[in-house]
């Protein structure tokens, strides 16, 4: 809209109990509408960032700035707030989900990112977590521009992948309702019997 007066709102710090609704709730209270809000807590740093609508406040930029301030002496957090300048999305814009799932090693988001900046591939969205020796990760990628098709892009991936042990899945269509599922625990030091993993294998349409 024309007459959005957008803001973002970002930062880091210890993580405590209510800290969303403590920043949340200063924000409502000056009649800000929060568009987009990404919060995290990565071994007990909280980070967040949120896309904040002003224009139905009558408060100015600076003054939101204080407002901004003022959270971050109430949490503990450090934040900042600077004027957004939204960039259109492409309504055509083709979209790659990927999906890498192995034991962990140092190298592999390196390998994998390599290999998407050489096709042109521009990653919108990244998750990863590294548990028990295991690597799963989730990217979100725009492909409008691979100097590959769809199906050698995912062979030369798949392959590289595998140069460090590591599975690939991918999903092209429908890439905002997750078709891959994917479960991960300890069968040797679990109570679970064998009625209850077939169980969950059904549930989870794992073949």
């Amino acid at each position: 809209m024309a007459n959005e007066q957008l803001y973002i709102v970002y930062g880091t710090g210890n993580d405590t109990v209510g800290l969303v609704e403590k920043i949340t709730s200063s924000i409502a209270n000056q009649n800000g509408n929060i568009l987009d809000l990404r919060q995290d807590v990565m071994h007990g740093l909280f980070i967040v960032n949120l896309l904040v609508d002003m224009s139905l406040s009558p408060i100015s930029l600076e003054e939101f700035q204080s407002v901004v301030s003022t959270i971050a002496e109430e949490t503990n957090l450090e934040l900042s707030c600077k004027k957004y300048f939204p960039v259109s999305r492409d309504p055509d814009i083709k979209n790659l989900l990927l999906v890498l799932l192995g034991y962990d090693k140092p190298g592999i988001i390196s390998s994998i990112t390599k290999q998407l900046s050489q096709y042109t591939i521009n990653i919108e969205f990244a998750n990863m977590v590294a548990r028990e020796g295991v690597f799963l990760m989730e990217l979100l990628t725009d492909i409008s521009n691979s100097t590959l098709p769809v199906t050698n892009l995912e062979k030369v991936l798949s392959e590289e992948m595998k140069k460090v042990n590591i599975t690939t899945l991918f999903q092209e269509s429908d890439v905002f309702n997750k078709k891959k599922r994917i479960i991960v625990f300890d069968i040797t030091t679990s109570f679970i019997d064998g009625t209850m993993f077939n169980e969950i294998i059904n549930q989870t349409s794992i073949t």
